[in-house]
């Protein structure tokens, strides 16, 4: 059988590259994503700890390092800050994400597109092949049998004109000149007038008389 050859290959193997491409586009921007999500989780942890400093110092009462504690509280402003900056960031990263992700969807669907349409062709291709394959048996399978029986017949025609002894189909006796030769359920008869006998009840063969 031949092998299936899609025509639009290359044009599969392009999208199949342009899917690869916004996959590794949005595997990129998650990353980011997700490096922000850390350190702001990072920074929140360090800000939850400058509080409970805090607090700690304002219940020293008169004792307050009011420089530690102006100090902290600066940094605990500034990283709140920063947290502020990366929610930022993160609303705006949101929007590129889901972009990816919709450009993502209409690739592979492109791709999935093709796909299907490849193995409808490849479906009907197989179809094709198989009833070539089978015509080309049967045509095999009549030309075998054609010459049998053409091998038969020839072997028949042997017994035209020859005075033929045997039984009928009613297993009665029968004789006389062969003058035709013909098959009937694969097996050879000689016609004998208005009756026939098969090839394979002949008991006896002359030569006719002068």
């Amino acid at each position: 059988m031949k092998k299936f050859l899609f025509k639009l290959n290359p044009v599969l193997k392009l999208r199949k590259n342009e899917r690869d491409i916004r996959q590794q586009l949005l595997t990129d921007v998650l990353r980011v994503d997700g490096n922000l999500v850390d350190r702001r989780r990072q920074i929140e942890a360090e800000r939850d700890g400058l509080i409970v400093e805090l607090r700690a110092l304002g219940s020293e009462g008169s004792d307050i390092d009011v420089d530690a504690s102006t100090a902290r509280r600066h940094y605990a402003v500034q990283l709140a800050g920063t947290m502020g900056e990366i929610d930022a960031r993160r609303a705006a990263l949101a929007g590129k994400i889901e972009q990816c992700r919709q450009a993502l969807v209409r690739a592979d669907q492109r791709v999935k597109a093709l796909e299907k349409l490849a193995e409808k062709q490849e479906t009907e291709f197989i179809f094709q092949q198989e009833r070539l394959e089978f015509r080309g048996l049967e045509e095999t399978w009549q030309a075998i049998h054609a010459g049998e029986h053409n091998q038969q017949i020839s072997s028949g025609a042997s017994f035209l004109g020859k005075m033929e002894m045997g039984t009928d189909s009613k297993n009665n006796p029968d004789s006389g000149a062969a003058d035709s030769v013909f098959t009937q359920n694969g097996s050879v008869i000689i016609g004998i007038g208005n009756s026939s006998i098969s090839v394979a009840n002949i008991t006896g063969v002359a030569l006719p008389s002068q």
